[in-house]
Formats: C-alpha cells, structure tokens, sequence
C-alpha cells in the first residue's frame, strides 16, 4: 500500500459538485501523532499566498486519530484557483 494506505484505518464522506464542490469527511488514523501533524499543516496553508483564502473555507478538527474536514468551495473559487501562476498549471494537468 501506499503512504496513504499505511496511515487511513478509515474514510468515509461525501462531495456534493452541483454548483462548485461541498463536502464532509472524517478520516481514522493509525498514529495520533500524524492526525495532529494534518492540523498543523492545514493550519499553515492558512497563510500561503494565493491558498490562504480558501482553505479558510475549510474546517479541519481533530479528536485524537480522528480528523473531521467539511467545507465549500464556489465555481469561482475554482476559476480563481486556474487562474492563480502557482497552483494553476498542476490543475490543468
């Protein structure tokens, strides 16, 4: 498996992409130690240029190894996010 496989005991959620993206998920953790380190590093993609905003949009929690994430994200958000020099041409590949 990979990193991914290694660290997940479980996922579920749900995207709704009926006008831009919602959605809801919580995640199980193997280690507690690496649920914190998602928090700290979405906590710090908080100040990114061109990023910061909309992943205010976002929520992260944790309880333990358990990571909850929901938000929502317009059609224009994801127009600005093609648009932004940095993020841009990884979405358009």
């Amino acid at each position: 498996t990979g990193a991914l496989g290694g660290m997940v005991k479980s996922l579920s959620g749900n995207i709704d992409m009926a006008d831009g993206i919602s959605f809801h998920a919580v995640a199980s953790l193997v280690r507690e130690k690496d649920a914190q380190m998602a928090v700290t590093s979405f906590e710090q993609a908080k100040n990114m240029p061109g990023l910061g905003d909309l992943v205010k949009k976002i929520s992260l929690s944790r309880s333990g190894t358990t990571l909850t994430t929901g938000g929502s994200i317009s059609r224009e958000d994801i127009e600005n996010l093609k648009n932004n020099p940095m993020l841009g041409a990884l979405m358009r590949k």
